[in-house]
């Protein structure tokens, strides 16, 4: 189920990641994506559908924030946007199957609200700022995988 906040906000926020926002919000106009750039405001985990659904469900039952979380083609992989800085941190986890995208990286993506080339927002940006804690979601992955084991 996809939570639809104030799209304005998120948009705009969004758009504060690039030092040329009003090149975001034109690419947008266009072919309705563009790409944002991680390690300002954010970056970005990535993780596959099912994993990162279970990690979702996990993360709300411990009432951990959830912040935005872009599907990429249904079925395929969950980017979740967590504080800039942590996906390093990711990868001193060792969990397989998932990618990381920092300082120097890129997040394609539609405007919040929409969907374009495989590409939506199951959790948009609400504005707020609020992320995805990476130490919460190493615990809703690996702490999952850890008791299926």
């Amino acid at each position: 189920m996809t939570y639809l906040p104030d799209q304005t906000k998120g948009t705009s926020w969004l758009m504060s990641a690039s030092e040329q926002p009003g090149l975001i919000l034109a690419d947008w106009a266009g072919d309705g994506r563009s790409q944002l750039p991680a390690g300002r405001l954010f970056d970005v985990v990535g993780l596959s559908n099912s994993v990162g659904t279970e990690a979702i469900e996990q993360l709300q039952r411990a009432g951990a924030a959830v912040g935005p979380v872009l599907e990429s083609s249904p079925g395929g992989e969950l980017k979740f946007l967590v504080p800039p800085g942590t996906a390093k941190r990711w990868l001193e986890f060792d969990v397989p199957a998932s990618s990381v995208a920092s300082h120097g990286d890129v997040l394609e993506c539609p405007m919040p609200g929409a969907t374009r080339w495989g590409r939506t927002w199951l959790y948009p940006p609400d504005g707020s700022g609020t992320l995805t804690d990476v130490d919460a979601l190493r615990v809703a992955v690996v702490g999952k995988r850890a008791k299926a084991s």
